[in-house]
């Protein structure tokens, strides 16, 4: 087992509560090897935690896919989605088509807008490096109805996974990631959508952020929503320089204020 995903609480005065372990693998199943790169949603009373998997440990993790499991809470228990309905052994809710050797399926991103269900999901195979959509209802067993393939962000220059939020002021979709990732150029790259679907390029910004960044996420409502108003940070992972061994990384909360 490779990776868990854990928890941790800031209360009003700035204090992170001890960090907890909320998901595991689940051992002789398809997840057995790692749950990782979280994304959340909140609705209909439940925390659906969508995180990436693999079945084939070899290259450091290769074809991976995308699961879904929820909770009633924030830090569990969850249970994992088996393909028809949720409990048991976990069945991926997007699945790796190539099957080539690629990175594959996974670091998700929600969005509801509409009543309608945004999953944002990386796709990486030997020739493309993107960022799809699928969408669906908020059904009960809303995994079944997932549909559309289409391909919001090509990735160039480095750019890393996106967090997809939506900006109430202007009524726009508005993706973070990093660009130049685990380099001393790393900055943060945002792109702009009206309907979720078309991202026009936004601007880098690099002043202000850690060297060797990778794997930002902005904070936002349950629901997937910021305003111009809110308090905002992005959470990313960095390290001091490009020697450091794989997975050495700290953890920076950083606020940012946002014009547009």
């Amino acid at each position: 087992e490779w990776d868990y995903i854990a928890y941790t609480h800031q209360d009003a005065e700035g204090n992170f509560s001890d960090e907890q372990i909320v998901l595991k693998p689940t051992k002789g199943s398809l997840d057995r090897y790692s749950v990782c790169d979280p994304g959340v949603i909140y609705f209909n009373d439940y925390y659906y935690l969508a995180y990436t998997s693999t079945v084939d440990p070899t290259d450091g993790g290769v074809n991976n896919e995308l699961y879904v499991a929820r909770s009633k809470y924030p830090d569990g228990p969850f249970e994992k989605w088996n393909g028809e309905g949720w409990g048991g052994n976990p069945k991926p809710i997007i699945e790796y088509d190539n099957y080539d050797g690629g990175w594959g399926v996974g670091e998700p991103s929600f969005v509801i807008k509409d009543d309608v269900l945004y999953l944002f999901y990386s796709y990486i195979d030997l020739h493309n490096n993107v960022t799809r959509v699928k969408i669906s209802d908020l059904s009960e067993n809303w995994p079944l109805n997932l549909t559309g393939y289409d391909i919001v962000i090509n990735k160039i220059n480095n750019q890393d996974s996106a967090d997809v939020v939506y900006l109430d002021d202007y009524d726009k979709f508005v993706a973070f990631a990093a660009t130049g990732r685990l380099t001393e150029t790393s900055g943060v790259i945002i792109w702009v959508s009206d309907d979720g679907k078309n991202f026009e390029d936004g601007v880098k910004v690099q002043e202000g952020f850690e060297d060797y960044l990778h794997n930002i996420g902005i904070s936002k409502n349950k629901d997937g929503h910021i305003s111009m108003d809110d308090d905002l940070v992005i959470g990313y992972a960095y390290s001091a320089n490009d020697t450091l061994s794989w997975g050495r990384w700290c953890t920076k909360i950083q606020p940012i204020k946002m014009e547009l």
